[in-house]
This record gives C-alpha cells, sequence and structure tokens, in this order.
C-alpha cells in the first residue's frame, strides 16, 4: 500500500483533557505481504484560542505618575516589567510607576491552562536634564540659570522668585541678569511640569582702602582720609563718637587719645561690603602732677607719694625711681599701664625698714604711645 492503511475520526472517543489515548491493532492474513509497518499518526486542533487583552488607562505618564494596567480573558496574570514599579504583579489591574518608558507584558493563563502573552508599553514624560548657574557679582544682577536637556524636546520655561512671583518665560531654559538669591524653575512639556529650585549665589569683589595723612601727631590734629576702595559705591566712616557717609573724609581729633577709624564700603547692598580700619594715636598734653612733700604718718592723708598723670591713655610704659642724697635705690616702680593716679612710696625702703625724714630725690622716665620717650626729675621731701 502506498498510503494509510486506516483513517479514523477518534473525537467521539475522547473528552476535553484527556492526556492519553488507547489504540488496539489486530493482525489479519494478507497473502503475499511482507514487511509490514505498524504505525499510527495522531492529529489535533487545540481548543486554546481564547480570547485576551491588556491595556492602559492612558499611554502617556509624567515622571513619578502612575497608570492603571488592566488585563482580560484569563483566570490568574503575571506582569513583567524591566525597570519594575508595579504595585501587584500578579494581579489583572495593577498600578504602574515606570521610571521611563517602558513596555510591560503581562502573562494570561485560563482555566484549560492556555497560555497567551500580551504587551502593553507605556511612556513617561522626563523632566530637564540638569540646571547650572552662575554666580553674580555682589550688589548688581549679572548671575545666570541654565537648563540642559534634549533639544528636541518643546519644554516650555518659566522663572519664579522664591515667592512663586513669575519672572520670566521662554523655551531656551536660558535666564539672565540675575541678582543673588533663590528661584524656581518650572519646566513644562506634554502637559507634565516639573520645578527646581536654585540659588544664586554672589561674589563680593569689594576692596575697603584709604589714605591717612598724616598718620600721628599732636591734638588737635587734623587729618585727611582719602577713599581709594575698589568695585565700591557707598561709604560710611565709623569713628569712636562719629558716622560719615561720605566718599572722603577730613577730621579733627581735638583731644589726644588712641583713636580707631573705619571705612566701610559696599557696592549698592550694605551685605556686599568690605570694612578697613586704622588706629590714631593723637598726643595730648600729657602731663604729670607730682607733690613735694607727703607725710608717711597713717593719718589717712598724704600718707603715700603718688603722681596724677594728665592723658593717661597717651602713655605706654611708666618708670619711676627714688633715691636717697647718697644715691641709693629706695624704691622702683614700672608698669607698662598707666592710670590718672598713681599710688607709689610709702616711705619704707626695700629692706622693709621705714627710712628717716629728709628730702629724696626722683626720676620719672615715660613713653608715649606716638614712641616718644619723656624723663622728669625733681625731689620731694617726706615728714612724719
Amino acid at each position: 500500500m502506498t498510503g494509510s492503511d486506516a483513517l479514523s475520526q477518534v473525537r467521539a472517543y475522547t473528552v476535553n483533557n484527556d492526556t492519553s489515548i488507547s489504540v488496539k491493532f489486530q493482525t489479519e492474513f494478507v497473502p503475499n505481504s511482507t514487511n509490514a509497518i505498524w504505525a499510527i499518526f495522531v492529529t489535533y486542533i487545540s481548543n486554546c484560542s481564547f480570547s485576551t487583552t491588556a491595556t492602559a488607562l492612558q499611554d502617556t505618564v509624567c515622571l513619578g505618575d502612575s497608570v492603571q494596567l488592566n488585563a482580560t480573558g484569563g483566570s490568574t496574570y503575571s506582569w513583567f516589567g524591566a525597570f519594575g514599579g508595579l504595585s501587584d504583579t500578579s494581579i489583572a489591574n495593577p498600578m504602574a510607576s515606570p521610571p521611563q518608558t517602558t513596555t510591560y507584558i503581562v502573562t494570561i493563563k485560563n482555566d484549560s491552562g492556555c497560555v497567551k502573552t500580551e504587551h502593553v508599553k507605556i511612556w513617561v514624560t522626563q523632566p530637564i536634564d540638569s540646571i547650572t548657574t552662575t554666580p553674580t557679582i555682589c550688589g548688581n544682577a549679572t548671575g545666570s540659570i541654565t537648563a540642559h536637556f534634549n533639544t528636541n524636546a518643546n519644554y516650555n520655561f518659566t522663572l519664579y522668585d522664591n515667592n512663586f512671583n513669575p519672572l520670566a518665560n521662554n523655551t531656551t531654559g536660558v535666564f539672565n541678569q540675575l541678582a543673588e538669591g533663590t528661584y524656581i524653575v518650572e519646566n513644562t512639556l506634554h502637559n507634565c511640569t516639573f520645578y527646581d529650585t536654585v540659588t544664586v549665589n554672589a561674589i563680593n569683589n569689594v576692596q575697603a582702602a584709604f589714605i591717612r595723612n598724616p598718620t600721628q601727631g599732636k591734638a588737635p590734629l587734623t587729618v585727611t582720609l582719602t577713599n581709594i576702595s575698589n568695585n565700591a559705591n557707598q561709604f560710611i566712616w565709623l569713628l569712636p563718637n562719629d558716622t560719615f557717609y561720605s566718599q572722603h573724609l577730613t577730621y579733627t581729633f581735638t583731644n589726644g587719645g588712641s583713636y580707631p577709624v573705619c571705612l566701610v564700603a559696599y557696592n549698592n547692598q550694605p551685605h556686599c561690603a568690605d570694612t578697613t580700619c586704622f588706629t590714631f594715636v593723637v598726643e595730648g598734653n600729657v602731663g604729670l602732677i607730682i607733690p613735694n612733700i607727703f607725710t608717711p604718718n597713717n593719718d589717712g592723708h598724704n600718707d603715700v607719694f603718688s603722681v596724677q598723670i594728665i592723658d593717661a591713655e597717651l602713655i605706654s610704659t611708666i618708670e619711676v625711681i627714688i633715691y636717697n642724697r647718697w644715691g641709693e635705690k629706695m624704691y622702683e616702680y614700672i608698669n607698662n599701664e598707666s592710670t590718672p593716679e598713681l599710688l607709689l612710696w610709702d616711705g619704707v625702703a626695700s629692706s622693709g625698714n621705714k627710712v628717716s625724714e629728709g628730702t629724696y630725690f626722683y626720676v620719672i622716665t615715660y613713653k608715649t604711645k606716638a614712641g616718644e620717650t619723656i624723663t622728669e626729675k625733681g625731689t620731694v621731701s617726706l615728714l612724719r
């Protein structure tokens, strides 16, 4: 034979979900037959032609938003996404929050064990890539903000101040002539809106400086202060008891003393400032009031040889030495600070013994803060 020996429709002998079928061969005598081949071929048509779907509530979302997926036609579902973002992978309608454009695949299985797969692609609108700033010159508006993004994307940009007041709008993402401060950059694409908060810093290049002439002298001393500050347009002179708003200054110190003078220079805004100071040492009428007699008898009156100093704050160091008439040192005082009154010798020698009445010699040497050294000599009588 050159074809099938038999052809049988076996559908009537099977039911759904059968996994095996028994076929029995029975040999019959056939004259002159040889090389009998026993074989069977079974053909079938699958019943897995069930209907399935996979859809999304919308196919485009903004980064950070979610969308609901939905699959139908099966009894069990298994979702997969390369970048995750699924609320539940085993239900028909999970929520998806993809971090970028991706395709979700769902495997759908029915009660008969038949399996099909469906695909849903979700497009994710991304914000701009980054933002850079350039600082401004403190007190001016020279700073800038630049957004960096795919030039094929049609973003729209709005710049706001820190209180969300709109300042400018464009499609380039470049904003110039900005003062220092905090700004909000809004970028919109495909009905998706994103916000970035950025700060434009400031560079303070103000340098305060002034020339003084003269730098020292005796009271009354008139000085000329010439402002040579850089990158500033407002100036304040600060003296111990005076404040002046001017570029240059001429001032007279009427009394002796140490006077710090400061120049505050700034550019438009007070915080865009620099300060420099110089202390003028003005010589006053330094003088010593020296008694010619003292009575160390412990009566509470004139018991100590004392010296009063006029403009004592102008003295940097003072030395007092007392000798007897034979040139022997009875007392010595040295100090780097001076007060209006120096309580010095009580009539007791360095040995601890009271000296006798008589005339004693003093040498008082002091140095002013202006660098001048002065020596005064004289005598004082000690009476008990």
